[in-house]
């Protein structure tokens, strides 16, 4: 179906959005990316402690305590659950989902960044997201 010239009292709002194909593969991606290390972070919350020991065994030069991996865990659950959400209001086409996934990707991406120790390859995907879906935003509504 193509985009047509709202009707008689049709709003432009309410007619049907062909979403892409590219921007499918994209979001089903996404949705297994962040849903598999969305998943990750919840189990490591509830594995805080030992998770904390072997981080202190193999990094011995910073300690951390239970509650900063805690924190951590949740905070990184927390903002891959935001991106979820953001994709999947780009799966419905909606221009507020690509404002949450880049902002939650973004915070992700600077947490990388400042933290260190973490990938870059990691880092380059995250920001790649965020570009890729930038793409697609015209035709979002």
């Amino acid at each position: 179906m193509e985009n047509r010239e709202p009707v008689n009292g049709e709003n432009a709002e309410d007619r049907p959005v062909v979403r892409p194909f590219a921007l499918t593969l994209l979001c089903l991606f996404s949705f297994v990316f962040y849903g598999f290390i969305g998943i990750l972070f919840l189990i490591s919350l509830f594995y805080s402690g030992w998770l904390t020991k072997t981080i202190n065994l193999y990094i011995p030069e910073n300690e951390y305590t239970t509650i900063q991996v805690a924190m951590i865990a949740l905070a990184g659950f927390l903002l891959h659950g935001a991106a979820l959400a953001g994709i999947g209001m780009i799966w419905k086409m909606r221009k507020k989902g690509y404002l949450l996934f880049g902002i939650s990707t973004l915070v992700i991406s600077a947490c990388h960044l400042f933290l260190g120790r973490q990938s870059f390859i990691s880092l380059m995907v995250y920001i790649a997201l965020v570009i890729l879906f930038g793409i697609f935003f015209r035709k979002l509504r």
